[in-house]
């Protein structure tokens, strides 16, 4: 209750005033108590004036769990996919009757989970890299697996797991396994199956399918109807207010854009350093200083940045730096033009409720919003394009949008979205009827997630930098659209000087990293930017050599497209194997008439890779694509265990199994 509220008067009967001179002495009270408060400066937020918002076409709703029945939902995160998911079943959960509760993973409380109170917990949790769990997880990945675990400390839990992955990587939806494993393990209850979702083919109506199967089951389990689920409605959770033009609310807005806006937070250049140290949720924002194109005579291009961290970030070669990026300013124009606002106009978004007083977002600037936080050039989810389709006045576009959203069926969505890879702005551009509301877009739009790049650089080499190596993406599309990546492209912008040179950074640490003992000898695979952590890799290693630490054979495979244009740092490299210091192998796919990669680089120097691999029990580190290539070099390393270890070709697998399984074999792998 607000302390300006005056509470009921209570029936005491030790009390010596009759009715009517309490309330006129309470009158006076609060009369003098507003005088004095008015008479201060006051405390509230910036003024604005409230925006005229279009009619909406459907009932919307405050987002307030009104059930009776509790319900937790925790999630692991690491694009904000599966934090999407977990809205969607908090969404869905109200409208089942239940009361959910949304708890970020690196937030659970062991004791809440441990107390046997036989609340129903879902959990949905997406799988990062070589089967490991999202930064956000860790933290619960390492209390429920602690040996300390009592048999039966979750005895009293009540769950089922939905895991996100990618069928292509080998280690698919593992952590969704095996927190569902080690759940039922500790005597947890298993409420439903575990559903798994695949990214490779259609995360989302996976998602959609187990969800089908779910809510009639939970409603049936805690006696509610799932017949009478209440109508789907679109939750509100903020409001718009437009700042007045020439107030200090827009001036403040407008300055705002000095900084980088990341989630809910601006972040100044001169920040002061958060105590637990910069990370996702507070990025250190860094100047670029050197940013370079690596390609010759190419009509691909590929960027060399240098992202001066001072002492402000740690990292090892090998680990991974996450960067935010921001939207082309003509695509954002655009954009703006068809929501039908000003790119310079300032606002807030409040929570919905009347009496809240600090903005989630803002005072902001249009543009600011739409450049920094907007994810609308990346595929819209068909939960996004429903809401598109009740926004449309045009009956035959609202039946149309509503095909491509729909869940239980691959097409249209298929064909229309993901193959041609239509972003969000594209689609409202051919559904010009959608008269989506600018607030309801940025509050349901997904934000723009970081981009992450495996570190090209090695600390003690390239003191105060992080280096990063990209390829610039930009490719026709099936639709005959041309499509840019966003953050590679934005490297590119800032090369020609039309925009800011820094970006908001944070490290991400992962488990692809050089052997303790530097005597080991190492064979590197990396073509195209795969080459990017092994680089960092060399002139490690190059170092520890030049310093009189005795390090062992260093050999490189390495691809591209031909010599004379994407051969990336080829003068180092070069400069590095005339040292005598590292032995190298490249595979000009294109400069024959044959194509030639990697693993074909491989079988022809078999015999020194079974010896490094085997006899001076080397270590081997993979990088690149993991569609094929990852695949194809494996397969090629089975082959020389066979052909030239001797090995049957079961042993020769279970050989290279063994090595992944002891992380003397590594990947860092993407598609």
């Amino acid at each position: 209750m607000s302390a300006n509220e005056p509470t009921a008067p209570t029936d005491d009967p030790s009390s010596s005033f009759d009715w009517s001179t309490y309330v006129a002495v309470a009158i006076i009270v609060l009369s003098a108590l507003w005088y004095f408060k008015s008479s201060r400066p006051a405390k509230t937020p910036p003024r604005i004036i409230p925006a005229v918002v279009p009619k909406r076409p459907q009932k919307t709703a405050e987002a307030e769990p009104t059930g009776t029945v509790p319900l937790r939902i925790y999630y692991g995160s690491q694009t904000g996919t599966a934090e999407e998911f977990a809205n969607t079943l908090a969404k869905e959960a109200r409208r089942y009757q239940f009361k959910p509760q949304l708890i970020d993973l690196e937030e659970f409380d062991a004791d809440e989970l441990e107390s046997g109170n036989e609340t129903a917990s879902l959990f949905v949790v997406a799988t990062y890299g070589e089967g490991e769990p999202t930064d956000s997880a860790k933290e619960f990945d390492t209390w429920l697996m602690s040996p300390d675990r009592a048999t039966d400390a979750l005895k009293g839990l009540r769950f089922t797991v939905f895991g996100l992955g990618n069928k292509t990587y080998e280690h698919y939806n593992a952590i969704a396994r095996k927190f569902d494993a080690r759940l039922e393990e500790l005597q947890g209850q298993r409420l439903f199956r575990r559903g798994e979702g695949d990214d490779d083919a259609n995360l989302e109506d996976d998602f959609a399918a187990w969800r089908r199967e779910l809510w009639p089951l939970l409603c049936d389990k805690h006696g509610l109807d799932a017949s009478k689920a209440s109508a789907d409605v679109v939750e509100r959770k903020y409001r718009i207010v437009w700042a007045e033009a020439g107030t200090p609310d827009a001036e403040q807005g407008t300055r705002m854009l000095a900084g980088h806006l990341v989630n809910t937070r601006v972040f100044m250049p001169k920040a002061p350093r958060p105590a637990a140290g910069y990370d996702a949720k507070q990025p250190f924002v860094a100047p670029i200083v050197v940013n370079r194109e690596l390609h010759h005579n190419s009509p691909r291009s590929c960027r060399h940045v240098e992202i001066d961290i001072g002492k402000s970030l740690n990292y090892q070669p090998g680990d991974h730096v996450g960067v935010y990026p921001e939207n082309d300013p003509r695509l954002v124009a655009a954009l703006a033009k068809r929501l039908g606002v000003e790119l310079d106009a300032v606002f807030a978004l409040y929570p919905i409720s009347p009496t809240a007083r600090v903005p989630w977002l803002g005072p902001l600037t249009v543009r600011q919003v739409l450049t920094q936080r907007c994810d609308f050039v990346g595929l819209p989810r068909k939960s996004l394009l429903r809401l598109l389709a009740h926004h449309c006045t045009d009956e035959a576009e609202k039946r149309e949008l509503m095909l491509w959203s729909d869940d239980s069926k691959p097409q249209p969505y298929q064909g229309k979205v993901k193959d041609e890879h239509r972003s969000l702005l594209q689609v409202l551009e051919e559904f010009p009827s959608c008269k989506i509301p600018f607030d309801e877009f940025v509050e349901s739009v997904p934000p723009l997630a970081p981009r992450y790049y495996s570190i090209s650089s090695a600390p003690a080499v390239h003191r105060g930098q992080v280096h990063v190596t990209s390829v610039v993406v930009e490719f026709e599309t099936l639709g005959g659209r041309r499509h840019f990546g966003i953050c590679s492209s934005w490297y590119s912008r800032m090369a020609g000087g039309g925009e800011r040179s820094t970006v908001p950074v944070f490290v991400r640490k992962s488990d692809f990293h050089l052997p303790r003992d530097p005597s080991l000898p190492v064979l590197l695979i990396g073509p195209g930017t795969g080459v990017a952590p092994l680089r960092g890799f060399l002139h490690e290693r190059r170092r520890l050599r030049n310093e009189g630490t005795a390090v062992g054979e260093t050999v490189l495979f390495f691809g591209c497209r031909s010599r004379h244009e994407d051969f990336l740092y080829e003068p180092e490299l070069i400069e590095m194997q005339n040292e005598g210091f590292l032995t190298m192998f490249v595979a000009f796919s294109r400069d024959q008439k044959h194509k030639v990669y990697v693993q074909h680089k491989i079988e022809e120097q078999a015999a020194l890779v079974w010896r490094l691999m085997h006899d001076a029990k080397g270590h081997i580190y993979v990088c690149g694509d993991a569609r094929q290539m990852a695949k194809d070099v494996r397969q090629a390393l089975v082959k020389i265990a066979n052909s030239v270890g001797g090995l049957p070709l079961e042993q020769a697998e279970k050989f290279v199994s063994d090595m992944v399984g002891a992380k003397k074999y590594l990947e860092d792998t993407w598609f």
